[in-house]
């Protein structure tokens, strides 16, 4: 009797490891497909907060400009401002698009990516724009990009225009006040 019972627990037992074996293979397409979705979306989430990040710094650079450096309509891939340091004097900087990428010209000559390059995990947007900068006289700057993978996929429209509060202010202009003496 003592055979019997041992060769049905090794059957339950070899019956158990075949439903265990079945389940996880009809489970692991559903587990690799949700891998494959939190990755994917963890890569759009990271191209959006890129592609943000672009918008915002172009917008602030250009609306927070206190000299308006851009005097004259026209289109291209580079926009000029100027800040002024603590000591007192002012420096350009330009934005310009080189290639895919997207670099701020500090003063002294040397350029700073702020997108594009070998695609690592901080470079991973690229910048299309034909002309990326629209400057409109009396100032108006539009912006018009395309940011994204350089396969097309997951592509954003980059589309708006920054009036700079040098021009909105006047800057340089002397104000009166009505009825003053």
């Amino acid at each position: 009797m003592r055979g019997v019972h041992r060769g049905v627990i090794t059957l339950e037992l070899v019956i158990s490891l075949g439903l265990m074996a079945t389940l996880c293979a009809a489970i692991m397409p559903s587990i690799t497909a949700m891998v494959q979705s939190v990755r994917i979306l963890s890569r759009r989430v990271e191209d959006s907060s890129t592609s943000l990040f672009i918008a915002d710094f172009l917008t602030e650079k250009i609306r927070n400009t206190v000299e308006g450096v851009e005097k004259e309509a026209r289109q291209g891939n580079t926009y000029d401002y100027r800040e002024e340091m603590q000591d007192g004097t002012w420096q350009t900087y330009t934005l310009r698009q080189q290639g895919s990428r997207l670099e701020i010209r500090i003063p002294g000559g040397f350029s700073q990516p702020i997108t594009g390059g070998a695609g690592d995990v901080e470079t991973v947007t690229d910048v299309e724009g034909n002309p990326l900068f629209t400057v409109y006289t009396g100032g108006l700057v539009e912006i018009s990009a395309i940011l994204g993978k350089p396969d097309g996929k997951d592509r954003q429209v980059l589309h708006t225009a920054v009036y700079p509060y040098a021009e909105y202010f006047n800057k340089g202009d002397i104000w009166e006040v009505e009825g003053a003496q």
